[in-house]
């Protein structure tokens, strides 16, 4: 049986995001969306489940941790009819761990566009009567 700990972390995170927009002709939109999460965690007190299935302060050890995770959206969008779309969208996205979080946030934005846990292809057509 796997044992169960908790911990309580101090986090901080950095959130950062780009949209872009691009009417090529009417009723087609083309659209880009990346967006990166960093959260950076300190480990502060470890905890284990005592009586009654309470908390309680434990001597075990506890690691720091650091994470990225990278999403990316490519959407087209064809307006049918009036309120009447069609919607082709590519998703892609990764979670990946920091082992080292001295590094820098611009390098890791850079490593984070290989990451890549899944793949979407999602064709959508929106029809109103």
């Amino acid at each position: 049986m796997r044992e169960v700990r908790f911990g309580k972390f101090s986090r901080r995170q950095l959130t950062a995001g780009i949209i872009a927009n691009w009417f090529p002709a009417e009723r087609h939109e083309v659209l880009l969306r990346c967006q990166w999460i960093t959260p950076d965690a300190d480990a502060q007190q470890p905890y284990r489940i005592g009586e009654e299935s309470r908390l309680v302060p434990s001597d075990d050890s506890l690691k720091d941790f650091a994470r990225i995770n990278f999403a990316t959206q490519l959407r087209y969008r064809y307006e049918v009819a009036s309120m009447s779309d069609l919607y082709v969208v590519y998703s892609r996205g990764g979670l990946g761990a920091i082992d080292n979080p001295t590094k820098g946030v611009s390098r890791f934005v850079a490593e984070s566009t290989s990451l890549r846990d899944a793949d979407r292809l999602l064709i959508k057509l929106s029809y109103r009567l």
